[in-house]
């Protein structure tokens, strides 16, 4: 038995998903891990996020879940390594769950390191049903991730997607940043992102994209919530996010693709706490009315 299925709701992998056909299943909720901190360690970051898919599920899996509005409603958990892997997934979830008129679907993929955002981001704009052209962005972090560097790791995932935008002349994509600090960020991190990107400096800024049109992509980089809250990552914030306003976000903000990333439970204390934190924000997340 895969040490991922551990309630009668979690199906794992492909098997998982060869059962959730023959027993005429839904998935609900689809979890895409992607347990990879070779991005961080490019970064001169603190090794040990490759860790943090299995330690976050393990507390999701000790929770006590609200009944299903359908008996037949269960989350689908499977690995993804390559770009190609979370589109394919991205698709057979949707294809699914496709006939459910008025259900809602989510989509919720942890990394790993922060650089497994743009792949997430392009399996997402490739995937069915996906509006390609007037999509946004939501990056909760300390860091723009915008850095001048060659190649993709967890510093350089933000510059690689304006870049393709500018490539692919995509003038209704934005790029939305909430929780930046000054102090985290050089001057070149900000080099030529005006067009495609725009700092928030509020809650109320964050809420006001509730009136903006188009897909919405959420990615929470774990250094974004405060250290007081969440000691387990590369680079703790002494000034950071608290989980109650990401939990008012939830409740304003209409999005199906969320992802959480930079998790290190080789820094987490040892009752957990890091882990569930973010289980409790992916629970809310879950389950928002």
């Amino acid at each position: 038995m895969s040490p991922f299925n551990l309630s009668s709701r979690f199906f794992y992998g492909e098997e998982g998903y060869e059962a959730i056909k023959q027993k005429k299943l839904l998935i609900k909720f689809c979890l895409l891990l992607s347990p990879c901190d070779l991005g961080v360690i490019a970064n001169k970051g603190r090794r040990g996020s490759s860790w943090g898919p299995r330690s976050i599920l393990n507390f999701l899996s000790k929770m006590t879940w609200p009944l299903p509005s359908l008996e037949t409603e269960v989350f689908w958990i499977v690995e993804c390594f390559k770009e190609e892997e979370i589109r394919q997934s991205l698709e057979k979830a949707k294809k699914n769950f496709e006939h459910q008129k008025g259900q809602e679907q989510k989509f919720l993929h942890l990394g790993g390191g922060h650089d497994w955002v743009y792949p997430f981001i392009k399996a997402c704009e490739q995937s069915k049903n996906f509006s390609q052209e007037n999509y946004k962005v939501l990056n909760i972090d300390a860091h723009l991730d915008t850095r001048l560097e060659e190649g993709l790791h967890s510093g350089t995932p933000f510059r690689r997607l304006i870049e393709d935008w500018k490539i692919q002349k995509k003038t209704g994509a934005k790029l939305y940043q909430w929780g930046i600090h000054p102090f985290c960020n050089g001057a070149s991190h900000y080099f030529e992102i005006d067009q495609y990107c725009k700092i928030l400096l509020t809650q109320e800024e964050v809420l006001k994209l509730q009136k903006e049109e188009g897909e919405l992509i959420v990615s929470l980089d774990a250094d974004a919530l405060d250290a007081s809250v969440m000691p387990a990552v590369s680079a703790i914030n002494p000034r950071g996010i608290f989980p109650q306003e990401l939990e008012a976000i939830y409740s304003c903000l209409n999005f199906k693709y969320f992802g959480i990333y930079e998790f290190n439970p080789l820094y987490d204390t040892i009752s957990g706490q890091g882990a569930k934190v973010l289980a409790a924000l992916i629970y809310q997340y879950f389950y928002q009315k």
